[in-house]
């Protein structure tokens, strides 16, 4: 759910703390109140790269027998 409707300077020092704690995107986007493309955007404007292999433990799939 987003609730901020303007990203503002003082996003970025929040941003990069929480990044710094090693949060996904998705977390820090409910963290900060904004959709994970806001916050992936700025975080690729701030030069910060995400681990694209943290998955929160309910989204993966069980794997299937072949």
């Amino acid at each position: 759910m987003t609730t901020n409707s303007k990203w503002e300077p003082t996003h970025d020092l929040q941003l990069i703390t929480l990044h710094k704690q090693e949060l996904s995107v998705r977390g820090i986007a409910e963290q900060m109140g904004f959709s994970r493309t806001t916050v992936s955007r700025h975080g690729k404007r701030l030069g910060l790269v995400f681990d694209q292999r943290q998955r929160p433990a309910s989204s993966t799939r069980p794997e299937t027998p072949r």
